[in-house]
């Protein structure tokens, strides 16, 4: 590929993958999705890049970009892959750590605390185990690495495609087709890719039998959405938010005051802490005491008078 053929594509990836600011969302707690998450888990995020529009109009959901949590260096008991993490990424032994591919900078390592400010929602899969788990996460660090010098014009086009004017039920297909490596580094086909290692599906395949019956069978598909993972019979969705329901009867979830509409300029949006605060019922008020409302009796007489 000659220089100037490799620079133009260039442009067009990093036009792609650039990022807007994410949306804020007060819905989560990201101190309590932090404690949650466990090695392997799936995030799944609200992307805000060009490339994910194109996601979204294919498969309709909102959640266009996922990641693979692998957790902290320090508590990974396997030395090999801990080096591997400080091999990629400068950081302390602490600091969660997430796998990500993009367009522009293949699979690469980043901090959780990239995501803090997004919408997220986390897929874990049922019964997998701790030995599994971590198959999971070392398959996806061996894919670890920047782009390479090739790039596919025929495969970057269908970003480009209007798909509005596409039927719904024809895009997942037309997206699907023939996918190249920029298809696959814009959805999560590395995230299904290790769990394929394993042999743990992302989507079933269902056969009906001849006695009505059903049968599954392990399906690969070629591009892998966060949509489908979302859908996945396979993952439960674990869904932290700013509000601790076990601590709070029904009574008291909603702590609504008033019946305004607001706009997204006069709405404030208060901190999780404070959210709880709100949440809890108020202490009705003594009613004051007659003394306190009794008037004196020069004060009667006048407004007697008044009145007369």
């Amino acid at each position: 590929m000659s220089k100037g053929l490799y620079s133009f594509a260039k442009f067009f990836t990093e036009w792609l993958d650039r990022s807007d600011d994410p949306l804020l969302s007060t819905a989560n707690d990201f101190d309590q999705i932090r404690n949650q998450l466990k090695p392997s888990d799936i995030l799944l995020a609200q992307g805000q890049r060009l490339v994910d529009r194109t996601v979204y109009r294919v498969s309709g959901s909102h959640w266009t970009h996922a990641v693979l949590y692998v957790g902290r260096p320090m508590d990974m008991a396997d030395t090999d892959m801990r080096n591997t993490l400080h091999s990629y990424i400068d950081c302390s032994n602490d600091t969660p750590l997430v796998i990500e591919t993009s367009l522009n900078h293949g699979v690469q390592l980043r901090p959780l605390s990239d995501f803090e400010h997004h919408k997220l929602r986390i897929c874990r899969a049922r019964s997998l185990t701790t030995a599994d788990a971590m198959q999971v996460i070392r398959y996806a660090l061996s894919r670890l690495g920047p782009r390479r010098a090739v790039l596919q014009f025929l495969d970057l086009l269908r970003f480009f495609i209007p798909w509005w004017i596409v039927p719904p039920t024809w895009r997942r297909a037309i997206f699907r087709h023939n996918p190249g490596r920029h298809t696959r580094n814009a959805a999560c086909a590395l995230i299904a890719d290790a769990f394929g290692f394993i042999q743990y599906p992302i989507l079933p395949l269902v056969k009906v039998t001849s006695d009505h019956g059903t049968q599954l069978f392990r399906r690969q598909i070629a591009v892998c959405l966060p949509a489908d993972i979302e859908a996945s019979p396979y993952f439960e969705i674990i869904k932290p938010t700013f509000l601790d329901f076990s601590r709070y009867s029904t009574d008291e979830l909603f702590p609504w005051r008033g019946s305004g509409v607001f706009t997204m300029d006069e709405a404030v949006q208060p901190e999780p802490a404070r959210l709880q605060e709100l949440s809890k019922p108020s202490e009705p008020s003594e009613p004051p005491s007659i003394l306190e409302t009794s008037a004196a009796p020069d004060e009667l007489s006048v407004q007697t008078n008044e009145r007369l």
